[in-house]
């Protein structure tokens, strides 16, 4: 199975979380890939790139190197658009970034890891799992 992780879960992991670092290591454990979009990189990285965060700026870049990265080409642009097109004409859009998201899992068959999964949900055909654990 491929998981691509949504910039949350990203953060989660570079935060410490100790569940969604427990679901990720058993992830690679049973052999998943497990991927980020090129947006998700580039959503993390401009909020950490600032001296007080080189810290974390050096955890994601360690965790980037154990991750397959997905790359926005033609086809996922060309689905990403039909897809906002389509939100768009039934009155629920989603941001640029989430639509770029989504149509790179869609466009590889990949779990999309988030925790906006209410946001996700809009999007037909897409498949999700939250990582978070939320006290009830």
């Amino acid at each position: 199975m491929i998981y691509l992780l949504d910039t949350n879960i990203l953060s989660a992991v570079i935060n410490g979380n100790a569940t969604v670092i427990a679901k990720l290591e058993a992830a690679f454990e049973e052999g998943h890939v497990l991927a980020l979009s090129a947006i998700g990189y580039f959503e993390v990285v401009r909020g950490l790139d600032l001296p007080q965060y080189r810290r974390k700026y050096g955890l994601f870049k360690d965790l980037v190197s154990r991750l397959q990265m997905m790359m926005l080409e033609l086809n996922t642009l060309d689905v990403a658009a039909r897809l906002y097109q389509e939100l768009r004409g039934r009155g629920i859009p989603l941001e640029d970034a989430d639509v770029l998201i989504a149509a790179c899992a869609l466009g590889n068959g990949a779990v999309v890891v988030t925790d906006n999964a209410t946001r996700f949900a809009r999007v037909p055909r897409i498949q999700m799992e939250n990582w978070v654990e939320r006290e009830q």
